[in-house]
C-alpha cells in the first residue's frame, strides 16, 4: 500500500438552521456579531465542493442535533428537515438528543427517510435490549477501511422530559460488551476506528482517555469551535486519540485530514491537518438547496416576518453563568408574573440575534418549542440545594455532567467558587437584597418542566407560555436585556 490520505469533514449541532445568521466572535474580550454565517444552502455549496475535488478519501458525518431548533424543525414534525438534509451530502450521523423531541417512534420514521444511516452503540429498546441503530458502519475510503461509530447524548433519559425516551434506554456506552468489545469487532474489519459522538467535549476527551483504540472523535453536543483538534493520549498503551468539534448551526465545518504510511501493523498517521472553515457570505448558496428553502419559507412567510418588538444589545448564548439572549427570557417572565425568582433551562441553540427589530422567526430559534410556565412557593434551602445542583450538573467530573451552561435565574445573587467540590461551591446566596433565609418560603416561576429536575415542589401552571410572555413585554417597548455579572458571582 502507497502513502494515502482521509479527510473527516464534519457538521455538527445544525439545530434547523436553513437561514443565513449572524454569528459571535471574540474581539480582545468583547463579543461582536458578524453577519451572514451559516445557512443550509451555504453548507451543501462547501460540502458538496470538497467532496466533488477528492470524492474517494472524502468522508462527510454528522455529529447530531440536526433536527431541532428552529420553526423549520416543526414543519411536518421534523420531515421537512429530514428530507432537506438528503441533499447536503452527507455520508453517517449518529442519535444526537434533540432529535428525540417528536418521540423515539416519531425518530425512528424520520431516521427511515434519510439517505444516510445512523448509528449508535448506547441507545436500546428497554423490553428486548436491543439496539435501535447499528452501533457502527465500515466506510472504504482511498483504500482504507473506516469504522464509524454512533454514540448518542447519555442524558435522553436523565434530564430531557420523559416523551423524548419512552420505552427506550440509554447508556454512557463504555460498558465492557459495548464500545471496548465493538471496537476490538470492528478491528478485525477496519484500518482505522472513528467515533460521531453526542456527548460533549469534556466526554468526549474523557472517553478517548478511558477507551483504547479509538484514532479519531468527532464530537457534539456543547457546540465548541475548536481552530486545532485535541491530541489525547490514552491511558492504556502509547496510542492517541485525535478530537475536534466544529461550533453550531451551520456556520462552520470542520476539515480533518489524515495522511498515512504503510507501517508493519497496517497503516500508520504520519501526520495531521485541521481546519475550521467558516460558511459565511464567501460560499455562494446552493441553487437546488435554496430554491428549496425558499419554497418552505414562502409558505410560512406571513408568520414568520411578523414584528414583534426591538432589543437595546445584541443577543447570545455563548457564555456559562448569563446571557442576554437568557436574561431576555427571565425579564420577560418577571414582567408577566409577581415572584420572587425566576428560573428556566441553559439552552443551547439559537444562533445569535442583532440588537434591534425581533421577528417570529427569530422567537423560534430561541425558543423552538411551545414551553409552559409554573410557579410554587419553594423553601429556601431547597432553593440553595437546587443552585449547588444546576452548578454541580455543569462543573462536576465529565462523565456526570449533564449540560454545558448553568441553570440560568433572575432574582438571586448566587457567590460560587468553582473549584471546589460537589454540593460545596456556593458560598453565599441572597435573594433580592437579603440573604436567603432557609426556613422561609420563597415564590418561584419556572419555564418548563425540565427545570422540575432539581426544584421539587407543588408546582402550578400559569395559563401562560413563554412565546407569549416574550411577545407581550416586546410589544412594550424596547427591552434591555445586557449582562448584569450579578446572577452568579465567582470569588
Amino acid at each position: 500500500m502507497n502513502s494515502t490520505s482521509i479527510t473527516f469533514v464534519q457538521l455538527n449541532d445544525l439545530h434547523g438552521q436553513l437561514l443565513p445568521h449572524p454569528e459571535l466572535f471574540w474581539d480582545a474580550g468583547r463579543p461582536i456579531l458578524r453577519q451572514h454565517f451559516g445557512g443550509l444552502a451555504k453548507v451543501t455549496t462547501w460540502i458538496k465542493q470538497r467532496k466533488a475535488r477528492d470524492p474517494s478519501h472524502t468522508l462527510v458525518v454528522d455529529c447530531g442535533d440536526a433536527f431541532f431548533g428552529s420553526y423549520f424543525t416543526h414543519i411536518e414534525q421534523g420531515r421537512a428537515i429530514a428530507e432537506l438534509l438528503n441533499s447536503v451530502g452527507i455520508d453517517a450521523s449518529n442519535g444526537g438528543h434533540w432529535e428525540y423531541f417528536y418521540g423515539p417512534k416519531r425518530f425512528l420514521e424520520l431516521a427511515s427517510l434519510l439517505q444516510y444511516p445512523l448509528y449508535a452503540v448506547n441507545i436500546y429498546e428497554k423490553a428486548s435490549h436491543q439496539r435501535i441503530f447499528s452501533p457502527y458502519g465500515i466506510f472504504e475510503r482511498a483504500g482504507i477501511r473506516v469504522a464509524v461509530f454512533g454514540l448518542a447524548a447519555t442524558i435522553v433519559d436523565e434530564s430531557m422530559p420523559p416523551s423524548f425516551s419512552e420505552n427506550l434506554l440509554f447508556t454512557d456506552g463504555l460498558a465492557d460488551d459495548e464500545l471496548p468489545a465493538l471496537i476490538a469487532q470492528a478491528r478485525e474489519q477496519a484500518d482505522l476506528i472513528c467515533l460521531s459522538s453526542h456527548m460533549g467535549l469534556p466526554q468526549d476527551i474523557a472517553i478517548a482517555k478511558r477507551i483504547p483504540g479509538i484514532d479519531v472523535i468527532l464530537s457534539g453536543h456543547t457546540h465548541d469551535r475548536l481552530t486545532q483538534p485535541v491530541i489525547v493520549p490514552t491511558n492504556k498503551g502509547s496510542g492517541q486519540t485525535i478530537v475536534i468539534q466544529s461550533g453550531f448551526s451551520g456556520s462552520f465545518i470542520g476539515e480533518l485530514t489524515l495522511n498515512f504510511t504503510p507501517s508493519e501493523a497496517g497503516i500508520t498517521i504520519s501526520s495531521i491537518a485541521h481546519q475550521l472553515h467558516r460558511i459565511d457570505e464567501e460560499v455562494s448558496p446552493d441553487a437546488h438547496m435554496q430554491h428549496e428553502i425558499d419554497k418552505l419559507y414562502d409558505a410560512h412567510r406571513e408568520k414568520l416576518n411578523e414584528p414583534l418588538g426591538e432589543t437595546q444589545c445584541d443577543l447570545h448564548r455563548m457564555l456559562t453563568f448569563e446571557t442576554p439572549m437568557d436574561n431576555l427570557i427571565l425579564l420577560s417572565m418577571q414582567d408577566a408574573c409577581a415572584a420572587d425568582i425566576y428560573v428556566a433551562r441553559a439552552w443551547r441553540f439559537g444562533p445569535p440575534k442583532s440588537k434591534g427589530m425581533l421577528y417570529e422567526r427569530d422567537l423560534w430559534d430561541m425558543v423552538p418549542m411551545k414551553v409552559n410556565l409554573f410557579t410554587s412557593a419553594i423553601q429556601g434551602s431547597t432553593l440553595l440545594a437546587a443552585a449547588e445542583a444546576w452548578l454541580t450538573s455543569v462543573m462536576t467530573t465529565p462523565l456526570k455532567q449533564q449540560g454545558g451552561y448553568v441553570t440560568r435565574q433572575l432574582g438571586a445573587h448566587i457567590i460560587v467558587r468553582i473549584n471546589n467540590p460537589d454540593g460545596f461551591r456556593i458560598e453565599a446566596m441572597y435573594v433580592g437584597d437579603q440573604p436567603i433565609d432557609l426556613q422561609r418560603m420563597y415564590w418561584v416561576v419556572i419555564a418548563g418542566d425540565q427545570v422540575k429536575q432539581h426544584l421539587s415542589g407543588e408546582w402550578t401552571p400559569l395559563e401562560l407560555d413563554l412565546h407569549t410572555v416574550i411577545r407581550n413585554n416586546l410589544r412594550k417597548g424596547p427591552i434591555n436585556a445586557g449582562l448584569t455579572h450579578d446572577k452568579w458571582i465567582l470569588s
